[in-house]
């Protein structure tokens, strides 16, 4: 019930039901896993304190769960939601040199690109995001629609252009497409073309 909860927004119930099983059942299976959603309960509710010791103790208790990512990841967001830019990239470089292989790793390198825009290190953001986009998986065209925002930021519309072009092409559904046609336009007007 509390992994439903989630689901549906709603944090607060999810917590009780996710402690219940955890206090039962600490060495089930499980319970890494309600250790991890008790902390991204705290972490939606913007309750930051509680939902980082939820998932420092999900690295304590259960170093070699899958769940230790994503936990590592949480720790990140965190700082992030805060804005505390910097100590969030060391944290998702972090889930990406300990856990390279996870689920986790993937987004956290987009993530870890985010920071760096947000650190307004535009030249270094474009290199993560090439990284990322060149990666070829779900992230890929969130990837590029950021390498081409960074692009602009550094003066460089020939080369924001080619990552807005490549993201509207093809035929796969891309929920920034939209933006992307929109910046691509706003480029081509600014250089005096009207298609």
């Amino acid at each position: 019930l509390g992994w439903a909860h989630l689901q549906l927004n709603q944090p607060d119930k999810a917590t009780p039901y996710l402690q219940q099983v955890l206090d039962k059942y600490p060495a089930s299976p499980v319970a890494a896993e309600c250790q991890y959603l008790i902390g991204e309960s705290a972490r939606r509710r913007r309750d930051y304190a509680a939902a980082s010791a939820a998932f420092q103790k999900v690295g304590a208790k259960y170093p070699n769960s899958p769940f230790a990512a994503f936990a590592q990841q949480g720790l990140a967001f965190c700082q992030f939601d805060q804005k505390d830019y910097a100590a969030a990239l060391e944290g998702f470089r972090a889930v990406t040199t300990r856990y390279p292989n996870s689920p986790a790793a993937a987004e956290s390198r987009l993530r870890a690109a985010d920071c760096l825009f947000h650190l307004k290190r535009y030249g270094e953001a474009a290199m993560a995001y090439e990284q990322v986009a060149g990666a070829g998986d779900q992230w890929a065209d969130e990837a590029l629609y950021w390498l081409g925002v960074s692009h602009e930021q550094q003066q460089k519309p020939e080369a924001a252009r080619a990552a807005y072009e490549k993201l509207t092409s093809g035929n796969k559904p891309s929920p920034r497409r939209a933006d992307a046609y929109l910046r691509l336009a706003r480029l081509q007007v600014a250089a005096g073309q009207k298609e």
